[in-house]
């Protein structure tokens, strides 16, 4: 695989002993380890690095091919470590930038630890800002595969329709330019999941399937690409598949875990995936990694934080970003800080920031139109996909649906909550409401079979070919058939008849509680997906959720 970008060569460290030579050695060879875990550019073995340590500086990279040095050196002082790098620019020997960093805690594997993920996620960081400053000042058709993803990527930050468009059509020419380029497919799948998220409210799963497929595309092409496994990771937890996309995040934090970018985006993974104080963890290191980082940084703290209960570290926080460039804040964010004020009793601040949540949600997701009453509200719980139960709350909003027969067996199920009651009592129906004839007769049965066979096998076929879309859709059809002939069918594959009080009972209790629960998920997504999955339903009908909830029911209802 044709790689793009950079290609940096780390010379030895200047040393003042024998002594810290040998550290500084070492040291070296591990800054590169750590440094050839970032996809976005090639490092040089630190053999050849030691091979042209005498020459000037044009001269060594241009005889190990590379397009940047890094040179410094390395002191030690008691326990205490520091190191000065410079970054020089191949080509014509200019100095890019300067960095001295130390630090003075524990021992000396925890102090080089903690120096070599600062220094690799800072050079990082510096280089493609360096980078992309001067792209931005080159004609955009002189740009390699390189430098127009970089570019792309920064039109991606800024968080609107018009720069992922313009983001995406720098990605295609990159891929005009390298098919094989795994982060220009990265790029692509980015900007049509900005598009799904943001944009277009009513085209997820057509912007979601192709954010996913370019995702894949990358993976193809270069399984280490630890963007590729978090963007894969962020679409699965907007699946609310949880589980596939811890697999695909945890993969892209060990291979990449000093890349601070990555940890910034981990950090709010983690809160989806309700691990609040993990998130508070990845997102500190992000900071610290790199202090050169974007405002949008402290945006994720807060969230972190806020999802942590720690509603004063928060507020904190919050105060870091109030000059952040409103292109740069999540439309959602307001909302969060009315949440925190809220929380601390500040309800004029609460209110104020929330109108501004609206104001945002007015004009980057319904075109300016006024919102129908609680539309905001539906929008953030249905577009945020929280894991936990306790990160969402029900009691907070009212909703309004009309009296049937379902809502009132719901509600008798919440009010005896964890017992059995069988749909007999629920239905509340005499023997005589059931007729005599056979639910299905022998032509019925074998055409139902022959159909759920043929869904398993294109079942199997969508999901080799990872069409989630298709094999969602599949298996959807797949369920409520078994479920028919099941209920069908009694002992040994015979017809049941229909005039089983049990069996119509069942059946009418069954459906009429699953026509409540669509319902409920046009208008509070959020409250239909507990509903769904603590409702058992059958011939003993109950309700069971994984943990308590406070009703409150109206007595009428």
């Amino acid at each position: 695989m044709r790689r793009q970008g950079p290609v940096l060569a780390v010379l030895p460290l200047d040393t003042a002993t024998e002594a810290d030579a040998v550290i500084a050695r070492a040291f070296v060879e591990d800054l590169v380890g750590e440094l050839a875990r970032f996809s976005t550019m090639e490092v040089i073995a630190p053999m050849s690095g030691r091979a042209v340590a005498d020459l000037a500086d044009t001269e060594a990279a241009r005889q190990l091919g590379a397009t940047h040095i890094l040179r410094g050196r390395f002191q030690r002082e008691g326990e205490r470590l520091q190191v000065t790098a410079h970054l020089v620019d191949g080509a014509n020997g200019a100095q890019i930038w300067r960095e001295r960093l130390e630090t003075t805690d524990a021992t000396l594997f925890d102090l080089e630890n903690e120096l070599l993920a600062r220094i690799a996620a800072t050079f990082v960081s510096r280089l493609e800002e360096t980078i992309l400053k001067q792209a931005r000042g080159k004609p955009t058709d002189s740009l390699a595969a390189y430098e127009l993803t970089l570019k792309g990527f920064a039109l991606l930050r800024q968080g609107t329709r018009e720069t992922d468009e313009e983001g995406r059509a720098l990605f295609e020419r990159a891929l005009e330019l390298d098919p094989h380029y795994a982060r220009a497919y990265v790029g692509l799948s980015l900007s049509w999941f900005n598009e799904w998220g943001y944009q277009f409210w009513d085209r997820f799963q057509e912007s979601w399937q192709l954010a996913y497929e370019y995702a894949h595309k990358a993976l193809d092409l270069d399984d280490n690409d630890a963007m590729a496994h978090l963007v894969l990771g962020r679409l699965l937890i907007f699946n609310r598949d949880f589980e596939r996309a811890a697999w695909y995040l945890d993969r892209a934090l060990m291979l990449c875990p000093n890349d601070a970018e990555l940890l910034i985006q981990q950090a709010i993974n983690a809160v989806f995936l309700g691990h609040p104080e993990a998130a508070v963890e990845y997102a500190q290191k992000a900071l610290r990694l790199n202090p050169y980082h974007r405002n949008s940084y402290y945006a994720v703290l807060a969230l972190a934080y806020l999802m942590a209960r720690d509603f004063e570290a928060t507020l904190l926080t919050i105060g870091k970003i109030s000059q952040m460039s409103e292109h740069a804040q999540l439309i959602e964010a307001p909302a969060y800080t009315a949440i925190v004020y809220a929380k601390l009793g500040q309800m004029d601040e609460a209110r104020r920031q929330f109108a501004l949540f609206q104001s945002n949600f007015r004009q980057s997701i319904i075109s300016g139109r006024e919102p129908e009453p609680d539309e905001a509200c539906r929008w953030f719980l249905q577009h945020i996909p929280y894991r936990r139960q306790e990160d969402l709350t029900f009691s907070s909003r009212q909703i309004s649906l009309p009296d049937m027969k379902g809502l009132r067996d719901i509600q008798r199920l919440i009010e005896r909550t964890g017992e059995e009651i069988h749909c007999l009592d629920l239905a509340e129906r005499g023997e005589n409401s059931y007729g005599g004839d056979a639910m299905l007769d022998d032509k019925a049965r074998t055409a139902l079979k022959k159909r759920i066979r043929d869904l398993q096998e294109e079942l199997a076929e969508a999901e080799d070919t990872n069409d989630l879309g298709q094999a969602e859709r599949l298996r959807g059809e797949l369920d409520q058939l078994v479920d028919t002939l099941a209920s069908a069918l009694g002992l040994g594959g015979r017809s049941r008849r229909v005039g089983s009080l049990t069996e119509r009972a069942r059946t009418t209790v069954t459906w009429r509680i699953r026509h409540a629960l669509r319902k409920i998920e046009a208008v509070h997504e959020p409250l239909a997906k507990h509903l769904t999955n603590s409702l058992r339903t059958g011939t003993f009908c109950s309700y069971q959720p994984e943990q308590a909830i406070e009703w409150q029911l109206a007595s009428d209802c």
